[in-house]
């Protein structure tokens, strides 16, 4: 028997992104802060991980931001290609033994 999880779009999902991936996140940044009127510029900021570096979003953003990354032989946008939905796992993901590297 196989179990199923639910996950919802509007779900938080959790991710330590990679060199690649910190690349991708500021070059959509840059191309979405260009494509709006300038007076509205300074209130778009692109997100930040946390004091464990893990970036915290809706799990259509990632999808919106990094899925076109998410493709065979790319440099994967997410540190083991993982992508968590409780910060506890992003945070143990460091190393096999959940402490911190």
């Amino acid at each position: 028997m196989t179990d199923h999880a639910a996950v919802n779009l509007n779900d938080h999902a959790y991710v330590r992104l990679t060199p690649a991936g910190q690349q991708q996140l500021e070059d959509w940044h840059a191309d979405l802060r260009a494509s709006i009127a300038p007076a509205a510029r300074p209130f778009v900021t692109v997100p930040e991980p946390d004091a464990d570096g893990v970036l915290a979003e809706t799990w259509h953003w990632l999808m919106q931001v990094f899925g076109p990354a998410c493709l065979n032989g790319q440099d994967f946008p997410f540190e083991g290609g993982q992508i968590y939905f409780t910060h506890a796992a992003a945070r143990a993901a460091r190393t096999p033994d959940g402490e911190g590297a």
